[in-house]
């Protein structure tokens, strides 16, 4: 079924997306694990940050894991940049989320974005990130199968290069959400407003506008 006129659909990414999920991790568990770690987020330029913490993936994962299902993870913040503009404009469009995560944290997940964001998200997909002693059935194992599933995808907002990449070559209108690890992204107020079909000069906006470019790295989901 057709959507109504006027309502495109936007797919957003949670972690680090509509939450600051990384930041509250580094502060309220890393850093606790390791009292020594003198790391700021600003200073977290790779996403695992395996090089800046001096980390092996196998502790990074176990670490994050760990937190995803903590209690301090039920009360990390929603971007407030994000929450005010949902305020404002959120009901022009249709939203869904997308993220990667183990399932066993995907309810509290769902949960957050619900408490949050459940005045305009109707949907919440996700890709399992693999864990050795987890099996579960084959369905999409990227985002990008994921978003072909959905069908007609305006708008997709990530904080991973490569699923944003993907998704630009697909012919969708995707933007790299500003993180550390990614200096080269536009404004969250550039994308937004690019998003509301507000470009700086009048007229259609230029072919591949607002699309990342196609990058080297392989259109798999993130497997934190």
């Amino acid at each position: 079924m057709p959507r109504p006129r006027g309502h495109k659909l936007i797919v957003w990414d949670l972690d680090d997306v509509l939450c600051c999920f990384t930041e509250a991790w580094l502060h309220q568990a890393w850093k606790r694990e390791h009292p020594g770690c003198a790391r700021a987020y600003g200073d977290l330029r790779s996403h695992p940050p395996l090089r800046e913490l001096d980390s092996t993936r196998a502790e990074y994962l176990a670490s994050i894991d760990r937190f995803r299902l903590a209690p301090a993870a039920r009360d990390i913040p929603a971007n407030p940049t994000l929450l005010a503009w949902f305020e404002r404009a959120g009901g022009r469009f249709r939203h869904a989320v997308l993220t990667a995560r183990p399932l066993g944290a995907v309810a509290p997940a769902a949960a957050w974005v619900f408490t949050r964001f459940g005045r305009w998200v109707r949907d919440f997909h996700f890709v399992p990130s693999r864990r050795p002693d987890v099996r579960l059935p084959h369905y999409e194992t990227t985002k990008l199968e994921v978003l072909r599933r959905l069908g007609r995808v305006d708008f997709f907002v990530d904080d991973a290069r490569e699923n944003v990449a993907a998704a630009a070559a697909s012919g969708i209108r995707a933007f790299l959400f500003p993180q550390p690890w990614n200096p080269e992204a536009r404004s969250l107020a550039a994308i937004l407003a690019e998003i509301e079909g507000e470009p700086r000069r009048p007229g259609r906006p230029r072919p591949g506008a607002g699309r990342a470019r196609p990058h080297a790295l392989p259109p798999l989901a993130r497997t934190s």
